[in-house]
């Protein structure tokens, strides 16, 4: 059975998050035999539930009546990323309301991130005003760069693109972050390779 799998849907978050607890497990372990496998955050979620898979990483929160226990390993602030003219420009923070009336580029619905913004804008009696949605990072900069909005990213993936000459603060909202985490059954045993796993902070 394939011990463990992660939710990195490109480059950036395979060599960010989940390269540097493979190979700290690899130093830690060397003769034990790591199978990787790689899906979407849900797909994971899905094979670790139904005993494909033994560990998974995923981006939190898993559903509550998933079955999954979960160990966090990482939690970063989200940051907005706009046009050199922004109506926020110069600013190092942004409350939540600052949004009310900006296009947002948001990644798909299938990111754990979208449906916590969602669920954030929706707390707050607001409605998000989406100018595009895509599941390439590079791509939401990118039409950011155009004015075509603001982009919203993680702090891990908007420190690794090019940002110089835009306009960029950090989302001050309390509670909305961007977090990962190992999820494995919370029935059933748990193998000595699960529970040597190491994080990355």
């Amino acid at each position: 059975t394939p011990l463990y799998s992660s939710a990195a849907s490109d480059v950036y978050k395979r060599q960010l998050l989940f390269t540097p607890v493979v190979k700290r497990f690899r130093e830690l372990h060397p003769g034990i035999h790591l199978t990787l496998r790689e899906g979407t955050g849900r797909a994971v979620e899905e094979q670790v539930a139904g005993g494909e898979l033994e560990v998974g990483a995923t981006i939190l929160p898993v559903a509550p009546d998933s079955g999954l226990a979960v160990q966090a390993f990482g939690s970063y602030p989200i940051w907005v990323i706009g046009p050199p003219d922004a109506a926020w420009a110069g600013k190092t923070s942004l409350p939540l309301s600052a949004l009310r009336d900006t296009r947002l580029l948001i990644p798909t619905d299938d990111f754990a991130m979208t449906r916590r913004l969602r669920q954030a804008f929706a707390d707050a009696g607001m409605q998000p005003g989406i100018a595009a949605q895509s599941a390439h990072w590079d791509f939401l900069v990118a039409m950011a760069s155009a004015g075509l909005g603001a982009a919203l990213l993680p702090e891990p993936l908007m420190q690794r693109m090019k940002t110089r000459g835009l306009s960029t603060a950090k989302l001050a909202k309390s509670g909305l972050q961007w977090e990962v985490g190992h999820i494995w059954q919370t029935s059933g045993s748990v193998s000595y390779t699960h529970l040597t796993l190491p994080t990355n902070r």
